[in-house]
């Protein structure tokens, strides 16, 4: 519970944006073609598609790095340390950029 009021702030921001991406990605769904850009690193052109279906891939990275940096703070946070501090904090960050990049991708197709 002490890790809670210790992390609050970055706990509610990561739950709030957990919340947005996966309401996000199910009006996303709903409203995107049958095939979406998602790979941008892949070699040719056709290979950066994907079935819609692979836009909840992103609620998916987001809960399991939240719920992992989390546990890692939870584990190794016995002081009030800033580098913890920070490192929730950067989950907040990875967060607001996977959601950037869901946003990105349904406003780029719709």
């Amino acid at each position: 519970m002490q890790l809670f009021q210790q992390f609050r702030i970055q706990f509610i921001f990561s739950v709030l944006l957990l919340g947005s991406v996966v309401v996000a990605s199910v009006i996303g769904y709903k409203v995107l073609q049958p095939v979406i850009p998602l790979y941008y690193t892949a070699a040719s052109a056709e290979n950066t598609l994907a079935s819609k279906e692979w836009i909840f891939l992103i609620p998916g990275i987001i809960l399991a790095s939240s719920v992992l940096n989390f546990l890692l703070l939870a584990f190794f946070s016995k002081s009030k340390s800033t580098i913890f501090s920070l490192f929730a904090w950067g989950t907040v960050i990875i967060n607001s950029l996977l959601l950037a990049e869901l946003l990105r991708i349904i406003i780029l197709v719709w």
